[in-house]
């Protein structure tokens, strides 16, 4: 008996899509990338300076592109030259977008003007 009810469950139980993420990049989501690029133009150490980037990456909207719901993600970077560290570098803020069905995460391309699949 105890069989039948466990198979009976099984069978009716809803089947629902199992997925790690749901959303790539929700509204709100930010997160940090910091690296080190390190220069110099000759083994001798003529020219010798650590550069240490960041990058923080911020979803800030919700938008619309060629009728296509998407999320605007802002990638600001900030250099901090070891030359000069009291003086960081602000770059431009770099913006991309990203929409998502059940499977495929798509963005952007600017030359192309279309998304394209970034991972699926």
């Amino acid at each position: 008996m105890k069989r039948k009810i466990a198979l009976l469950l099984v069978l009716f139980a809803p089947v629902y899509p199992l997925y790690v993420q749901d959303t790539f990049a929700p509204l709100g989501a930010e997160w940090w990338y910091q690296g080190d690029n390190y220069h110099f133009t000759t083994w001798q150490g003529d020219l010798y300076f650590n550069e240490t980037w960041t990058d923080h990456v911020q979803v800030t909207k919700d938008t619309l592109i060629n009728y296509i719901s998407c999320r605007e993600v802002k990638v600001s970077q900030t250099t901090l030259d070891g030359r000069d560290p009291d003086y960081p570098v602000e770059s431009e803020p770099r913006y991309w977008y990203f929409y998502d069905n059940r499977d495929t995460t798509f963005v952007y391309n600017g030359h192309l003007q279309r998304f394209m699949p970034l991972y699926i």
